[in-house]
């Protein structure tokens, strides 16, 4: 397939994704969720969705709920596409602010 397709399908499950998760999905924290990107995979079976929490010490408790409540959003996901098939999702907490963060403290060490 190509890449141009598999660009296209996740753009519309990264944009799905999160409206199902700001409108539809009861988080029991305080926290910002926010879907940062979408992998799809080669057969497009699959959809690795990346999400970022703030703040960071309530991530690791928001991805479970996410998880817990994986079978709300692959279901309303499916009803949603007019797709066949829908990518399965997975979630998994993006960390590529964190480790910018980490990186520029490094950079700021090494200045002075």
């Amino acid at each position: 397939m190509s890449l141009y397709r598999k660009e296209k399908i996740g753009d519309l499950v990264r944009d799905e994704v999160g409206k199902i998760l700001h409108r539809e999905l009861d988080l029991d924290f305080e926290a910002l969720v926010t879907v940062t990107r979408v992998v799809i995979s080669e057969d497009h079976n699959h959809a690795r969705v990346y999400v970022s929490v703030f703040p960071l010490d309530v991530a690791k408790e928001v991805l479970e709920n996410i998880n817990r409540n994986i079978y709300f959003f692959q279901q309303t996901l499916n009803k949603k596409l007019q797709m066949r098939p829908v990518p399965k999702l997975f979630f998994v907490l993006d960390e590529t602010e964190e480790r910018a963060a980490k990186i520029e403290k490094l950079v700021e060490k090494v200045k002075n």
